[in-house]
């Protein structure tokens, strides 16, 4: 490796670490994607440097997710195309320090959309399936025809 390229290297890495993506990484540190699975393919040290800032970023935007479906994420209230903002007891708007009115804001919870990034970024642990199989791993019709048949008389 040119003594160059480390550099470049450590910031595509760290890029990674902060972002997930190859190509914004890779744009991030100056470097092609190219040359980025060239690398990854040939350079075993590099490689595990690579999984793991991966890791890191993936886990970044896992415990992100998490807590925006937990705690909502803010956003102005809209009526009839029309932001809304806080009125005080008398129906005078409030307004900030700066003398801006204030919006009237909720918590969104967006639960489907949250749980589509999750499915995404790590499908070995949200996914929507479940396997059914009958006694001993072995398919369930099999089972299914048993007491069919049994019921029948067969």
């Amino acid at each position: 490796m040119r003594s160059n390229q480390v550099p470049k290297v450590r910031e595509f890495l760290q890029a990674v670490r902060l972002c997930p993506n190859v190509t914004m990484a890779a744009k991030a540190a100056g470097i092609t994607r190219d040359m980025h699975y060239g690398r990854y393919r040939r350079d075993a040290a590099y490689r595990k440097a690579f999984d793991d800032a991966w890791e890191l970023g993936i886990q970044s935007i896992e415990d992100a997710v998490v807590e925006r479906m937990m705690e909502g994420v803010p956003e102005p209230v809209v009526y009839k195309g029309r932001i809304c903002y806080e009125r005080d007891e008398k129906g005078e708007l409030k307004y900030d320090d700066e003398g801006r009115p204030i919006r009237l804001i909720m918590q969104r919870y967006s639960v489907e959309r949250e749980r589509l990034i999750l499915r995404g970024l790590r499908p070995e642990r949200y996914k929507d399936s479940a396997e059914v199989t009958g006694p001993g791993g072995k398919p369930l019709l099999e089972k299914l025809e048993v007491v069919f048949r049994s019921a029948k008389g067969d």
